[in-house]
């Protein structure tokens, strides 16, 4: 009876050693190395208002695709040695994501930060269309249109006079509120081959900080934000020896592509029968002992 029990056993290992062999993925099974995306985009033409109304010298600029969204918007009346607005503008980037290789940057967005006058109002609220196209798998094109809040803060002689968080220590921070990036989501399952997508928020220089509203206690900036929006506040100007240098405050999207093995539901009940089957071999040998 030993000897059988211990036959048994053996192939019941050798059928869970193969049924592993199967998990494995092998050279039928082609893992995508690689993604081409695009993005596109930008402010909507017209749709920014002004604190206390008016136009508060709003310059939209460089057309992009739909033909009514631009890639820059200025506002203010310059009071700076530069005679500059403060802008906001948003480059566009194209390339490849590879598969499991962390996060590629898809968007950027910088906020340039000019003293202007007070009585000059900035800008209070946009519109931004936004696209994500995965070019070789046209079902993945996500776009979205968001109202975009921010608040142009006065500048102060000291950070203790700033008023609320000022996270990064100028006098004072600004504050923009946007709605979060789609979350992690399974966009494809290809040759046995799961394939998740996800975004994130990153400030690449530590110019500006990244505050979920609803996180860690925090309640927001702006009042009656939703939990889940995101607080960007961004860096005020600096006189270094003198010399006037605009706040410059640098915001990443990026996106990542990762992909795990899905295995057959087939190929799981074999793995299945042969552990289970180790365990009734097991059983058996203590009940002949």
């Amino acid at each position: 009876m030993a000897t059988t029990l211990k036959t048994l056993k053996s192939a019941l290992i050798g059928a869970g050693v193969l049924a592993l062999g199967a998990i494995a993925p092998n050279a039928s099974a082609a893992l995508i190395n690689d993604f081409a995306f695009q993005t596109s985009g930008g402010f909507i033409d017209g749709s920014a208002t002004c604190d206390g109304g008016g136009t508060c010298g709003l310059v939209y600029a460089d057309a992009d695709d739909p033909a009514n969204t631009r890639r820059s918007l200025s506002w203010g009346t310059p009071s700076n040695p530069l005679n500059a607005k403060s802008n906001l503008t948003l480059t566009h980037f194209a390339g490849d994501i590879t598969t499991n290789g962390g996060w590629t940057t898809v968007d950027q967005v910088v906020h340039t930060n000019n003293v202007i006058t007070a009585g000059g109002s900035y800008m209070n609220t946009v519109d931004l269309f936004s696209r994500f196209l995965l070019t070789d798998y046209p079902f993945v094109d996500l776009f979205d249109t968001q109202k975009i809040s921010f608040d142009e803060t006065l500048n102060t002689a000291t950070e203790a006079q700033c008023v609320g968080l000022n996270p990064l220590q100028t006098r004072c921070d600004d504050v923009f509120n946007i709605q979060p990036l789609t979350g992690s989501f399974v966009f494809l399952t290809q040759d046995k081959w799961q394939y998740t997508l996800s975004f994130q928020f990153l400030s690449p220089d530590l110019s500006a900080a990244i505050l979920e509203v609803g996180a860690d206690g925090y309640t927001g900036y702006f009042p009656g934000s939703d939990d889940g929006t995101f607080d960007i506040y961004t860096r005020e100007w600096v006189s270094e020896d003198g010399v006037y240098s605009p706040g410059i405050s640098t915001l990443w999207i990026q996106a990542r592509i990762d992909a795990r093995y899905v295995p057959e539901p087939g190929t799981l009940a074999l793995l299945g029968l042969g552990l289970a089957g180790l365990g009734f071999a097991s059983r058996r040998r203590k009940l002949a002992d």
